[in-house]
């Protein structure tokens, strides 16, 4: 089943939209599978994403990625959105597992808004973070922002780092072989409502 995406208007009001949950560590051999959420939606600016997750003490290299199939005419090359724990977000393209940084004149068509604190849940960090349409329409004619249009994508929680490495993903991902191939995306439907 597709997860859907939604028109919002800008500022888009995040709390109403469905959460993209990370839990499952298909790699995991102990305990460490920490809890992470994403939603995504689209504004008149571009493409929304809120990625958060539930970790006290992240490793610098804590990251929770966002790999989105935007582009049509290229259907092996990725959107790749991560977010670190360090606050750092980095916009990449994906091709056959290798990442490529963006061309030039787009390459700054995104904005970035750092969050983190303590709820019930326990202690977050995240990003909210916007991708242009200028961006998304710059590279290799991208995806169409109208109702009905579907695309392949991914939201992952990774982490390399002792004492606590994971692999996490939303849709079954082969971090056994090619986490980013076409066998571990999953659909995701723009709807009009």
């Amino acid at each position: 089943m597709a997860f859907k995406i939604s028109f919002q208007p800008d500022p888009p009001q995040m709390e109403s939209l469905p959460v993209a949950k990370i839990t499952s560590y298909p790699l995991e051999q102990r305990d460490y599978r920490p809890y992470a959420q994403n939603r995504i939606c689209l504004t008149p600016k571009g493409l929304v994403l809120q990625m958060w997750a539930f970790e006290v003490s992240p490793q610098e290299d804590s990251a929770l990625r966002g790999v989105f199939g935007l582009f049509p005419q290229e259907s092996e090359v990725y959107l790749s959105v991560t977010a670190l724990s360090t606050e750092k977000v980095q916009v990449e393209l994906l091709r056959d597992g290798s990442f490529f940084p963006l061309p030039a004149e787009v390459r700054e068509a995104f904005s970035v808004h750092p969050f983190g604190g303590e709820d019930l849940q326990g202690v977050y960090w995240g990003n909210t973070i916007t991708i242009t349409k200028e961006l998304i329409q710059g590279v290799y004619g991208g995806f169409s922002f109208e109702a009905g249009n579907q695309f392949k994508g991914n939201f992952y929680k990774l982490s390399q780092q002792p004492p606590s490495p994971h692999y996490g993903c939303f849709y079954p991902a082969d971090f056994a072989g090619n986490p980013y191939g076409p066998a571990s995306m999953g659909d995701f439907l723009v709807v009009d409502y």
